[in-house]
C-alpha cells in the first residue's frame, strides 16, 4: 500500500471536522447562556436609551459596565473552543499516523 499525502491530508480534515462538528453543540450551548445571562440588563439598557431616558454617554457608560459580564461569559466560550481545537489537532495527526504506520 502507497502513501497518498493527498488522500491523508483529506482524511486528517475530515477528522478534525469529525471533532468540531461533535463538540459545536457544547460551545453554542455555552454562548446561548451567556446571551440568556445579558438578555435582561441589554433590554433594559436598551430600552431606556429608545426612551430618552438615557444619553448617549450614559448608554456608553451602560454598555462598559455589561462588556466585562459577557467578556467573562465568553471566555468560558474561548476555553471550550481551545480544548477542541486540541482533540481536532489531535484527531488529524492520529490520522497521519495510522497512514505512516500502515506503509511501514
Amino acid at each position: 500500500m502507497g502513501f497518498e499525502l493527498d488522500k491523508v491530508f483529506g482524511d486528517m480534515l475530515a477528522a478534525a471536522e469529525g471533532v468540531f462538528r461533535k463538540e459545536w453543540p457544547k460551545v453554542k450551548d455555552a454562548m446561548e447562556q451567556v446571551l440568556a445571562d445579558e438578555r435582561e440588563a441589554l433590554k433594559n439598557i436598551s430600552e431606556a436609551y429608545m426612551s430618552g431616558a438615557l444619553t448617549d454617554e450614559e448608554l456608553q457608560d451602560q454598555l462598559e459596565g455589561e462588556r466585562d459580564a459577557f467578556e467573562a461569559g465568553v471566555a468560558m466560550c474561548k476555553v471550550k473552543s481551545k480544548v477542541t481545537i486540541q482533540k481536532a489537532v489531535n484527531a488529524a495527526l492520529k490520522v497521519l499516523e495510522e497512514a505512516v504506520k500502515a506503509v511501514v
